[in-house]
């Protein structure tokens, strides 16, 4: 079966993606010259944006994942319903939790592999459909892939200082692509889809 390879990575056959004129992800004409997101960043400035923006987020002190649910449960309580048991938790019932603290954790993880691997597109959309597979009995509505980035944006610059202007276009650029392989593999596995 052909796949396409998303747009940060080369062709099957190594040409380059820059000529392209026709948009890999929406399947639209290509506004390369100066506006579309999917084309000005290289998967290697892709990874050093997105890389250097999770400072403020380490692995393995055990409360920056914890602090992301506190995030978002006080900034986007609209998606409680999400976490069983939790639909009325605050922020103050996050920092209490078990849970969130393994949830936390994991999310952490994630987001520290795939930026790490985003270079690396079998890694990458492997790990992407590991994800989606986790997130299947949950019943979470595939057009939120793409939103959770700004959300994880939110959360890194409530961690610390603002993130620059390549810091953001690069999770905007990671998030396009994330949400495109979500789709992909929830089309494939014929699940509903966004």
């Amino acid at each position: 079966m052909f796949r396409k390879s998303l747009p940060w990575w080369p062709s099957p056959t190594g040409a380059a993606r820059s000529d392209a004129t026709v948009c890999l992800v929406t399947s639209v004409g290509c506004l390369k010259s100066t506006t579309c997101l999917l084309c000005v960043m290289k998967p290697a400035d892709v990874r050093r944006h997105t890389v250097e923006s999770l400072k403020v987020a380490p692995l393995g002190d055990g409360h920056h994942g914890r602090d992301f649910y506190k995030y978002f449960f006080t900034s986007h309580p609209e998606h409680r319903h999400f976490y069983k048991g939790a639909e009325n938790y605050t922020g103050d019932d996050v920092e209490k939790s078990e849970r969130f603290d393994k949830l936390g954790d994991a999310i952490l993880l994630f987001v520290h592999v795939l930026a790490n691997v985003c270079e690396n597109e079998s890694v990458y959309r492997s790990f992407v459909r590991r994800v989606m597979y986790e997130h299947f009995d949950r019943s979470i509505d595939p057009a939120l892939w793409k939103p959770f980035w700004d959300y994880w944006v939110g959360f890194l610059e409530s961690k610390g200082p603002a993130l620059t202007a390549e810091q953001k276009e690069a999770w905007k650029n990671f998030g396009t692509v994330f949400n495109a392989e979500c789709q992909a593999y929830l089309t494939r596995m014929e699940r509903p889809h966004a």
